[in-house]
């Protein structure tokens, strides 16, 4: 199994959660957080209050625990201690490849930044002469992207300002042809009074596989969208938030 957190940055990533089997989670202090109720909502959880120089940055242990699955610890990965955190752990039965999912939301404690984890999508597609079949994936990985941000940030008055296609890469194999592409997408909008920048990444990979018959080629694809994450914050401060991206993302233990 890869790793969580760049596969919690990259799947479980994930990449990268249905209904908890426990209404509470006990912190590493020991004090008792809510965790979702029976209806899938949650609470921010806080980690414990830390006197501490402004200069300085106090990191905590965050736990993932698979309370849907084997009770256990499933990931850890270090987070600010006074940044607020909602995530969770869950199962996709149907995906018999890779069905482990993860989602997170942190923000920062004055609101200047967030990040935010999106649980992978995995899904096939046929077509041939009887139809078509299964979920289509993208073109491509800047036009995944802008489906993506278009469903997750709806309402908001959006500028693109930069996008940007980081890797792309494809072979034919045996069974077929592979694409691979990362990407990346800055946007601007209001909220709350302020102008805020946010940063988006995503990874794309397509197999695809034609096989001949007497009705016509069937054409057989398997695809998914991982590591797809964001980072959030009022203008002048998106570099801060990636450098907590990347310390979340590089910290992840399994």
């Amino acid at each position: 199994m890869k790793p969580i957190l760049p596969t919690l940055f990259c799947c479980l990533l994930l990449s990268a959660c249905n209904q908890s089997q426990s209404s509470t989670e006990t912190t590493q202090s020991g004090t008792e957080v809510n965790q979702p109720n029976a209806t899938g909502n949650s609470t921010m959880e806080k980690a414990t209050p830390v006197s501490q120089p402004n200069d300085v940055l106090k990191l905590v242990q965050r736990q993932v625990v698979d309370k849907e699955g084997t009770g256990l610890v499933a990931s850890t990965y270090l987070l600010p201690s006074d940044w607020t955190v909602q995530d969770r752990l869950y199962w996709e039965y149907s995906d018999a490849t890779l069905p482990v999912r993860f989602k997170a939301t942190m923000q920062s404690a004055n609101g200047d930044m967030g990040i935010q984890i999106f649980p992978d999508v995995r899904a096939v597609w046929s077509s041939g002469p009887s139809g078509v079949s299964g979920y289509q994936p993208p073109s491509d990985i800047i036009t995944g992207m802008k489906d993506l941000i278009k469903a997750e940030r709806k309402g908001k008055n959006i500028t693109y300002v930069n996008q940007k296609v980081l890797y792309n890469q494809s072979q034919n194999t045996n069974q077929g042809k592979q694409n691979v592409q990362a990407g990346v997408i800055t946007i601007t909008y209001e909220e709350n009074g302020r102008m805020v920048e946010e940063e988006f990444y995503a990874k794309l990979d397509v197999s695809g596989m034609s096989t001949p018959s007497m009705m016509g080629n069937m054409t057989s694809v398997i695809w998914a969208a991982s590591a797809m994450y964001a980072c959030k914050a009022v203008t002048g401060k998106l570099d801060d938030c990636r450098k907590i991206a990347q310390t979340l993302a590089s910290s992840a233990q399994l």
